[in-house]
């Protein structure tokens, strides 16, 4: 089973243009959100998001179509 090889270029296509959505969000994605309302002051709190790796995920053919 799979797509016939007419239909790759397609495919490849749609990759590369989720790819490039990804990489062309990821640094907004990651920037650190400073917390407005603290309890504290005088304290500067934020969440620092940092990326921990490459995370593999097994999903049914299609998955992707309802991420996006």
């Amino acid at each position: 089973m799979g797509r016939p090889v007419s239909q790759g270029a397609g495919e490849v296509r749609g990759f590369v243009e989720r790819a490039e959505y990804i990489l062309s969000i990821a640094e907004k994605a990651l920037e650190d959100v400073g917390l407005e309302d603290t309890d504290k002051p005088g304290f500067r709190q934020y969440i620092k998001r940092v990326p921990v790796g490459v995370i593999l995920v097994i999903a049914p053919w299609k998955y992707v179509k309802l991420l996006i």
